[in-house]
């Protein structure tokens, strides 16, 4: 039967056309607007690391050390020179040791304020950890005891609240001044001498942290010291002590975030600020500021969303994952603590949730958090013995073709050794696109499952097996759609690919 040429052009414009989609790799973005996002980028990555070739639920923990009397507020890896390595955590109450697993002991050393920062120097005697937190006298372990230190005379300890190692010494700040103390070489007690750094700073304030950066001057690695004053001005010195310093300069990028807002990666110094995470390489090696160089670009705006949020709060900490790898920035949230986490190989960013830490460490190969009167070891496959769910929805996309279309089939790829559950959707031109605001600006909350075109639940099992299968969607007409993706497990490992779509083309806008 001969059809008539308007019905002719529908019945040929609605076809199938198959449209492959990756993982969002990418990571999340809130950087660009939501029409002009890359399709391998994501408004929601929570609970999912974003590999170089596909996204996968984060790790688990379990229970490490418990029965603490008081909060876990910082925790210190010890490395003795024979390479074994013990992990020791601080309270109101005291110095304890973590290394083991199960119930704490009774605290090593008093302390009154857990909120410690540490360093170790290595004499060519031992290595010796040193503790101090501007209330209590400085704290010191051997490998075998600790010690109370109540000066440097002439200087009295317990006005000390940060320590860095730096070029054989230890430098000290002075609690609430632009003054560092610093030891002789190689020396962990005597005398100290003062040094009054203010003159360097054009906005006052006082001191907040030090830090060893490494550039290589041309002629080989050089080490610089680094020092933080909170209104955010950072200045640079190289040289053994003040006496032989040379001053490099002093710059502005943003208010620092936490009492330890540096972090040593590789040869450079990571900056944790209110605008965002910055390798001091990219940020002051030019000749102004380059505020586009941080490592958190892509999500500035939500890095500062919760820099003005938490500001105030006690948690903000940096440290890193070398063997998955990952970058994890602790936030401490009010009421919900979570991480923003960088894959360094790619620089895509995500979001944890549910861990609440107050504070990291690492030991060996192991990553560590306080939470509550406890440590938790990072491992496994669930959280304490509950499940782990991810939350994704994808860049939203017009598929390559700007014009009315439903998705009629679906097929999702996913790697696992195992059971586990998943559920997926689409969202249609940006019809809940305040659902996902939502979900994005609570940054550790557990993301709800939403909209109307869901569809349910399916359990795959095999060992370390590709699995996918064709699925009918519900989807209505539209210009723009978003994939949401909601997996979780508590008993393996689960990685997404990809998915294949079944595009039906309609015949207007």
């Amino acid at each position: 039967m001969y059809l008539p040429v308007p019905l002719a052009k529908k019945a040929a414009q609605r076809v199938n056309i198959p449209i492959t989609l990756p993982a969002p790799v990418g990571g999340l973005n809130a950087l660009h607007s939501v029409m002009a996002m890359p399709p391998t980028d994501a408004v929601v990555l929570e609970n999912i690391i974003p590999y170089p070739d596909k996204i996968a639920l984060r790790m688990g923990c379990a229970n490490h050390t418990t029965g603490f009397a008081n909060p876990v507020l910082r925790m210190h890896n010890y490395a003795a020179p024979s390479g074994a390595e013990s992990l020791w955590a601080t309270t109101d109450a005291g110095v304890y040791n973590a290394t083991s697993a199960g119930a704490v002991g009774a605290a090593a050393i008093a302390l009154t304020n857990g909120k410690t920062v540490g360093s170790i120097i290595s004499t060519g005697a031992s290595n010796y950890l040193t503790l101090v937190n501007g209330t209590d006298d400085a704290k010191q372990y051997d490998g075998t005891t600790w010690s109370s230190i109540a000066a440097f005379a002439p200087t009295n300890t317990n006005i000390l609240n940060y320590v860095e190692t730096y070029r054989q010494r230890l430098y000290f700040i002075e609690e609430n001044s632009l003054r560092i103390h610093y030891l002789a070489a190689n020396s962990i007690s005597g005398g100290s001498t003062s040094y009054n750094v203010g003159s360097v700073f054009r906005q006052g304030g006082y001191l907040v942290a030090l830090g060893t950066w490494t550039i290589d001057g041309g002629t080989g690695p050089d080490d610089h010291l680094v020092m933080v004053t909170n209104k955010g001005e950072i200045a640079v010195f190289v040289g053994a002590d003040p006496a032989s310093w040379s001053y490099k300069g002093t710059y502005f990028i943003g208010r620092p975030l936490g009492t330890m807002p540096l972090f040593k990666y590789g040869g450079d110094l990571l900056y944790l600020c209110e605008s965002g995470l910055y390798p001091l390489s990219k940020a002051l090696l030019v000749a102004s500021i380059d505020r586009t160089q941080s490592i958190s670009q892509k999500i500035n705006q939500t890095f500062s969303d919760s820099g003005t949020a938490f500001f105030s709060e006690y948690g903000w900490q940096i440290i890193a994952m070398p063997d998955i790898p990952l970058i994890l920035v602790n936030v401490p949230g009010t009421g919900q603590h979570f991480q923003y986490c960088m894959h360094p190989q790619t620089g895509a960013w995500s979001i944890f949730s549910g861990w609440e830490a107050e504070c990291f460490a690492r030991m060996g190969g192991n990553l560590y958090f306080g939470v509550g009167t406890k440590t938790a070891k990072v491992t496994g496959t669930s959280d304490y013995g509950g499940n782990i769910t991810g939350t994704m929805l994808q860049a939203y996309s017009t598929f390559g073709y700007p014009r009315n279309k439903k998705v009629a089939e679906i097929r999702p790829v996913f790697s696992t050794t195992g059971a586990f559950s998943y559920i997926m959707g689409l969202a249609d031109d940006f019809s809940v696109l305040g659902d996902k605001n939502t979900v994005s600006s609570a940054l550790g909350g557990s993301a709800a499952i939403w909209g109307t075109s869901l569809w349910g639940s399916s359990y795959w099992s095999g060992s370390s097996e590709i699995t996918r299968a064709w699925r009918a969607v519900p989807d209505n007409y539209s210009t723009w759609k978003a994939l949401y993706l909601q997996f979780s497990s508590n008993t393996v490992e689960v990685s997404y690919l990809g998915c294949d779509l079944l595009v039906l083309k309609g015949s207007s806008f």
